[in-house]
């Protein structure tokens, strides 16, 4: 990614769009030439909403949902970029974007790649870190190992991708294509960044799409953006959270999240009302905190698959899901749907750290028992 940029849409064009939703249109240009870039794909990182330039290069992307979202240009050959947006209101803008052709040093290029004789073992490792190791991660799979690369070094372990990620995960039902910018994993640490393009796959059954229902609403449940959307609402307590002041971790994860579970006592109660205050439009809203917070979810308990990540001994009776959350900003923006402005300025710890791909929905995506403000 060459570029990251925070812009606000703010104007209109004359045509209507559906409510709720907003709509690109643009162009794909090579910087250095002007010519179009036909194939590219622009999607909204981590939901449904993505297109591929046609071939003059144009596109339209629709179902952009309002509130906090990373637009993503990519294609082959060229550096990615992406922008931050903040879309208050469901309209149709035009954008064009300049990619820049990527320059492979020579040093890269080589006549034959060399095969790597631990390269299963590798996968096995670059799986566990990047999917899971949940009940629906058994279900998921990727699809085209081949693109991945890896780089050992002692116990550490890097990953590289040189076209998207395709996986499918039968446990919820959605094809992801996952555009990898960096992968390290290091004992029980990852630290990963990418975007994600989520595809509604087709059930097979009445019976599939019902049990599609019934996990990708399990998978909202007790994940960071319910908490961040109950949270913003100031309704932790009435949907299951609890919010505790929490000592520093004795680690700190990158810009993914480290999962470590750094203690397991609870502090000081906190009321929401003292980490929210109102952001620049009705649908924003600007949270902060000092240090850490644990938040206790009791709408569900800890599994064993979790307590096995984490290394713990099986409990005398079932624990609630705990979670800590720590700031690398003063202060980030979070719509009302519980989308982050600045998506790697929230780092996360325990339960919500245990949930990869794998057991990931769309952020375009809620249960309708959750409403639309």
């Amino acid at each position: 990614m060459r570029r990251l940029a925070i812009l606000v849409i703010l104007l209109a064009l004359p045509q209507p769009v559906p409510a709720q939703v907003a709509r690109i249109s643009g162009l794909v240009m090579d910087e250095e030439t002007g010519a179009p870039l036909p194939d590219s794909h622009i999607f909204v990182s981590g939901t449904t909403a993505g297109t591929v330039a046609g071939p003059d290069g144009r596109f339209e992307l629709l179902g952009i949902p309002l509130g906090a979202n990373r637009l993503v240009i990519s294609r082959v050959g060229y550096l990615r970029e992406a922008h931050d947006v903040m879309v208050r209101r469901p309209i149709g803008f035009e954008m064009d974007f300049r990619l820049k052709p990527r320059i492979i040093p020579l040093g890269e290029i080589t006549v034959t790649a060399p095969v790597d004789p631990n390269f299963e073992n590798h996968l096995e490792i670059f799986r566990r870190a990047f999917l899971g190791t949940s009940l629906g991660a058994r279900q998921t799979r990727i699809l085209n190992p081949e693109v991945l690369t890896f780089r050992p070094g002692g116990r550490k372990l890097e990953a590289f991708a040189d076209a998207p990620i395709e996986v499918e995960n039968r446990a919820l039902g959605y094809r992801i294509l996952y555009f990898l910018r960096s992968f390290q994993h290091e004992k029980d640490e990852t630290r990963q960044e990418g975007e994600a393009l989520f595809t509604e796959l087709s059930p097979a059954d009445e019976a599939e799409t019902a049990a599609w229902a019934r996990a990708r609403e399990a998978a909202w449940r007790g994940s960071s953006r319910h908490f961040l959307h109950e949270l913003v609402g100031l309704r932790t307590r009435e949907a299951g959270f609890y919010i505790y002041t929490a000592e520093k971790p004795d680690r700190t994860g990158g810009l993914a999240q480290s999962g470590v579970a750094p203690i397991r006592r609870a502090e000081f109660a906190l009321p929401p009302e003292e980490l929210v205050r109102p952001g620049p439009s009705a649908r924003e809203f600007v949270v902060s905190f000092r240090d850490h917070i644990q938040v206790v979810y009791t709408g569900e308990r800890e599994d064993r698959a979790y307590r096995a990540w984490q290394g713990l001994q099986e409990p005398e009776q079932d624990d609630f899901q705990r979670s800590w959350l720590g700031l690398t900003l003063p202060e980030v923006h979070v719509d009302l749907d519980g989308g982050v402005l600045e998506p790697y300025a929230v780092r996360y710890y325990g339960h919500m750290a245990f949930e990869r791909l794998a057991d990931l929905i769309p952020r375009d995506y809620r249960p309708e028992s959750a409403g639309r403000e």
